[in-house]
């Protein structure tokens, strides 16, 4: 999964809990592994190769 596909699925996940106001602020400061670490802790370790 790519960076931009992460950043999909996390948005989508955090908009259905209701914390989309709060995911875009965070988002704008974080770093391509920053994002990529907040996905392995949302979603588990999803390494695919």
């Amino acid at each position: 999964m790519d960076y931009l596909e992460m950043i999909s699925c996390l948005e989508e996940y955090y908009e259905a809990a209701g914390f989309a106001d709060f995911f875009n602020q965070v988002l704008v400061g974080m770093s391509e592994e920053e994002v990529k670490a907040l996905f392995n802790r949302t979603f588990g370790n999803n390494d695919e190769k």
